[in-house]
């Protein structure tokens, strides 16, 4: 799912991308060797990769989606397979682009040979791992509440009583690349005393460290949840410098 919004968001470094951000590369699409690399002929208009998405379970000419613009295309595949709750399409729909882009990957940096089976194999053996992945998150939903770690390396009260229990725990992440500064945040929101996911979000953005990126995604996550009208946060980080931040120690 990370992958589809950097999809969205332009965080994917085709070739296109890539020269707009200053960076030498060859423009030209490896599969086809025709026209250039965007991120539209990349996943879905190069000759190479078209008739994957034929030969998949999409029915991709028959929705008469095939001459709408990329992103909008993207995004009514995804909301047709989720509103009719069809998840196992939906994760093949996800694992067909992963495959694609890890088989554009083995070609432009490695000169690996691949063929249209080579990347429907690499495709089939994603979706077998996501959905074993949804059987195991379905399964664990059934367990009852999740038990709270044991020890916790550092825990402290922000404000509050903390006997008087939470309203949600917000789990939250950031990465940064020093290479251009670049960053994404990510977050979520579960329930305190079980796995249920109660909802999330991401961004990019740009950084000046590893954690500011991660001061970022707890400080996004925190007004998203207040924005729901969460008051009581139970935080979840793995980062110790973020806590003692957060408690002026």
């Amino acid at each position: 799912m990370i992958f589809g919004w950097k999809i969205i968001q332009g965080g994917i470094p085709v070739a296109s991308i890539l020269a707009i951000r200053g960076i030498s590369v060859d423009l030209v699409c490896c599969f086809s060797r025709r026209k250039q690399e965007t991120v539209d002929h990349l996943f879905r208009d190069c000759d190479f990769v078209a008739p994957l998405w034929v030969r998949s379970s999409f029915h991709f000419n028959s929705q008469g989606l095939l001459h709408r613009p990329f992103l909008q295309w993207f995004s009514v595949m995804v909301s047709l397979l989720a509103a009719a709750k069809d998840w196992e399409n939906l994760v093949q729909f996800f694992s067909l682009l992963w495959a694609i882009w890890l088989s554009r990957n083995n070609v432009r940096f490695r000169q690996q040979i691949v063929s249209p089976d080579d990347v429907l194999l690499i495709a089939s053996q994603w979706k077998v791992r996501g959905m074993q992945a949804q059987d195991s998150h379905l399964s664990s939903s059934n367990l009852g509440p999740s038990p709270r770690p044991a020890s916790l390396g550092f825990a402290a009260t922000l404000a509050g009583d903390p006997t008087s229990g939470f309203d949600i725990c917000l789990i939250s992440d950031g990465s940064w690349s020093s290479s251009d500064n670049s960053a994404g945040a990510g977050w979520v929101f579960r329930d305190c005393d079980s796995p249920l996911i109660r909802g999330g979000g991401a961004r990019a953005s740009l950084s000046s460290s590893a954690l500011q990126s991660k001061l970022q995604a707890c400080f996004w996550g925190l007004r998203s949840a207040f924005s729901r009208g969460f008051c009581r946060i139970l935080i979840y980080s793995d980062c110790e410098p973020l806590c003692l931040m957060l408690t002026h120690q």
